[in-house]
This record gives C-alpha cells, sequence and structure tokens, in this order.
C-alpha cells in the first residue's frame, strides 16, 4: 500500500512547481517593467540634454553677435552663424523626441516663432553695426537679457522642470521595480526552501519509519528463526531415532512416515535458514566463505539430491567445465538447490530440467532451463527483489515467501558475480549466474 507521503508526494512538487512557475513569471514581468522604464529615463535625460543644447546653441549665438559687434572680427560672425545654422537642427531633433507630449509640443510651436524674431534682432543689429561702421560700445554693459531670449529661456526652462519632475517619477519606479525583483526572487528561493525543507522532514519521518518497520521485521525473523531451531533440531533427531529403531523391525509404513516427518523438518530447517540469511544480509554479516572446490562435483551432488524429490521430472546435466573455482562451497550449492527447486514448482506436469556450465572468458556460466510456465517479462526484474510473489489471477499460486531468489542474487552478487533470467510466458525460463573463476588468494570475510 502506497503511504500518504508517497500520494502526496506529486501534490507537494506540483505545488512547489506552481509556485516557482508564479514567481519567475512575476520576475519576468518586473524585469520587462524595469527595461521600459530605463529606456523612459534615458529617453529623458535625452530630452533635458536636448534642452540644454538648444539654449546654449541661443546664449552661444548671442554672445558670438556682441562680439562680433564690438570687434568687428567676422571669425566671430562665422560662429555666429554656425550656432544659428545648427539650431534649426536642434529645434526639429528637440520635436521629434517631445512628439508624445502635448505640453512640450505647444511649447516648441511657441519657440519656433519667437526663435526666428529673436535671431531677427540679431540681425538688424548686425546691419546697422556695418552701415553705420561703429557701434556704442555702453549699449552692451546692460546685463538684463534681450526680452526675446528671455522669454526663450523661461520656456526651455519650463520643459526643463517638466522633465525633471519625470525623470524622478521614472526613476522612483525603477527603483519600485528593482525592489520588486529582488523581493520576488528572495521569495521564489525561500519559499522554495521552505517547501523543500517540508518534504525533506516528512520524506526523513517516512524513511525513519520504514527504518524502523524494516528493523522491527530483522528483529522478528532472527528471533523466531532462532526460537523454531530448537525444536526442529530436536524433532529430526528423535525422528531418525525412531526411523533406525523402526526399521530394524520391518515397519515400512511408520518408517515412511517418519522419512515425511524428516523431509519436512528439512524444509523447516531451509526456510530458516533462509529467514536467517536475509537478516544477515540486511545487517551485513553474511559470511562468504571461499575454497578451492569442484564445481563439476558440486553440480553432480546437487542433482543427484534434487532428483529424488521429485518423479515426474528429469534433471539432465551438461558440464563443460571441470576444473576448480574459488568460491563459497555451501553458498553455491544454496543457489543450485534454490533454482532447481524453483524450476520443479514451476513445472507443474513434470519435464526435463537442463543444468548446464561453461566457461567464458574469466568466469563460468551456470545455468538452470525448464521447460514449464514461464515468466511474463514485466516480472523479471521484480523476482529477485525481497519478498516478491508474482500475482496472477490467471495463474495458479505456487507456495512459498519469495526469498529464495532474492537470498540467491545476494550470493552471486557477494562472489562478483551476476544473476539473471530469460523467459518466455507459456515456454519455461532459464535462470543464469556467473562466478569469477581467478578469485585464488582472496581472503575469507563478512559481507
Amino acid at each position: 500500500m502506497k503511504s500518504w507521503f508517497g500520494k502526496f508526494v506529486p501534490v507537494i512538487f506540483l505545488c512547489d512547481f506552481l509556485f516557482t512557475t508564479f514567481s519567475l513569471f512575476t520576475i519576468f514581468t518586473n524585469v520587462s517593467t524595469l527595461q521600459a522604464s530605463e529606456k523612459m529615463i534615458d529617453h529623458t535625460r535625452s530630452v533635458e540634454n536636448s534642452l540644454s543644447t538648444t539654449y546654449a546653441l541661443l546664449v552661444t549665438a548671442e554672445s558670438q553677435q556682441r562680439a562680433y559687434l564690438i570687434s568687428g572680427d567676422p571669425v566671430l560672425l562665422n560662429q555666429y552663424n554656425a550656432s544659428l545654422k545648427l539650431l534649426s537642427s536642434q529645434i526639429q531633433h528637440l520635436a521629434d523626441l517631445t512628439g508624445d507630449n502635448k505640453k512640450h509640443q505647444q511649447n516648441i510651436a511657441k519657440l519656433r516663432m519667437i526663435i526666428p524674431q529673436a535671431i531677427a534682432v540679431l540681425q538688424q543689429e548686425i546691419v546697422d553695426h556695418e552701415q553705420s561702421g561703429r557701434i556704442d560700445i555702453s549699449a552692451f554693459s546692460i546685463q538684463q537679457e534681450p526680452p526675446l531670449l528671455d522669454e526663450i529661456n523661461k520656456i526651455l526652462l519650463s520643459m526643463r522642470n517638466d522633465e525633471e519632475q519625470l525623470l524622478q517619477l521614472r526613476e522612483d519606479n525603477t527603483m519600485n521595480e528593482y525592489g520588486a525583483i529582488y523581493t520576488n526572487a528572495g521569495l521564489t528561493f525561500f519559499g522554495n526552501m521552505i517547501i523543500i525543507a517540508i518534504a525533506f522532514y516528512f520524506l526523513r519521518k517516512e524513511l525513519q519509519e520504514r527504518t524502523d518497520i524494516e528493523q522491527s521485521k530483522d528483529d522478528f525473523i532472527n528471533l523466531a528463526s532462532h526460537e523454531l531451531n530448537t525444536p526442529i533440531t530436536s524433532l529430526k533427531i528423535f525422528s531418525r531415532v525412531l526411523r533406525n529403531k523402526l526399521s530394524s523391525k520391518n515397519r515400512t509404513n511408520t518408517k515412511k512416515y517418519l522419512d515425511k516427518i524428516d523431509e519436512q523438518t528439512n524444509k523447516l530447517t531451509m526456510l530458516i535458514t533462509d529467514l536467517l540469511d536475509i537478516s544477515r544480509i540486511q545487517t551485513g554479516k553474511i559470511r562468504i566463505t571461499k575454497e578451492p572446490f569442484s564445481l563439476f562435483a558440486l553440480v553432480k551432488e546437487t542433482v543427484e539430491g534434487i532428483q529424488g524429490t521429485t518423479r515426474i521430472h528429469t534433471i539432465i546435466t551438461r558440464q563443460n567445465y571441470e576444473k576448480d573455482i574459488f568460491a563459497d562451497r555451501y553458498r553455491i550449492y544454496q543457489v543450485l538447490v534454490n533454482l532447481l527447486t524453483n524450476a520443479i514448482k514451476y513445472s507443474p506436469k513434470g519435464g526435463t530440467i537442463v543444468i548446464s556450465t561453461a566457461k567464458k572468458q574469466k568466469e563460468v556460466v551456470i545455468s538452470v532451463t525448464d521447460f514449464g510456465i514461464g515468466i511474463d517479462k514485466k516480472y523479471q526484474r521484480k523476482i529477485f527483489e525481497k519478498l516478491y510473489q508474482v500475482t496472477d489471477t490467471k495463474e495458479k499460486t505456487f507456495p512459498g515467501l519469495g526469498i529464495g531468489l532474492f537470498i540467491s542474487r545476494e550470493i552471486i552478487a557477494r562472489h562478483g558475480g551476476r544473476l539473471w533470467v530469460e523467459s518466455k510466458k507459456g515456454k519455461g525460463s532459464t535462470f543464469f549466474f556467473t562466478v569469477p573463476i581467478k578469485n585464488y588468494g582472496q581472503k575469507n570475510r563478512y559481507y
């Protein structure tokens, strides 16, 4: 059954995704607004610069005109004419910059009326000077600006004040957008951190609960295994003693029943061994004791033992590897027994079972083939999981705890080998496992 955390994980991460998406969209909107504000600030500064340049050209033209009237220097007259020429294009540039500002356009219309008048006054003074050939210098000592130039200055100053107010407003908006970006970025970061922290907290809590459950299972398996071992050992001893005594008196039926008792206690013993191995694997204390031994002899011995348990199956050996290997003899025997008993169990109609050995590069490959019910492809990886059993309502249910293949895989893995299956539903299965050959000199150890 899926835990509550497992059910809410998609919801938690969906909320995180939506929150992040909304925050990023908001930040993107703030950035776009900020870019627009900065462009408007640059535009306002361009207008201010244009206003300053316009006024500077007027002042320059007026001052060069006065200097010319006083000195008569033609160079000053040329500078005066150049300023007037630039002034015309500057007014047009100012009009283009402020095309969307109705008030500025009205002021520019006034400038286009007044500036020519001011220029006409300056020109007339030059003409008068050139005709008379002299000028009253005292007339130029008056500090007050000409009325027209003063009016032009007031118009330009009014436009500049408007632009400064607009600039201040836009700079405030820009700072607000910067603040909004920093705030949203901070909220996004801390919001994600909080969501991740919540998810991590509950995940850790659930993992701890699962660890506690697994530990409880392991403790139970350990306790149950040890508790069951004692009476089973006693049963085996007493059944063998009774069988030996009854055999001498030709009580064949009683001996048959005792053989059944002995067979069942052997199955219980194997079950307890498997439970203990599960516990050892979980705690990392399963012992692998490696030694050189004949794989050929082990396969032959195992087949002879398993063959005696079935009358409807024929186990055939095809051994193409006769040298010794360096491994844990009992553990390899345990894997062979598991694969052979599974082959028998999942071939309920009987038939042939083939066990083969062959060398492949630096390892020996052992395979067990049956022609039974086979395994659906979707279950072929899951069957090696602990306590996993295939559930299919269309198939017969077979007894077992689903731990044999898990233990076998762990044993082979700790030998540096691999265990896998190739199967087709309804056609049978072949289980393969490998054991490295050149492992001499390695020390025995706990895994």
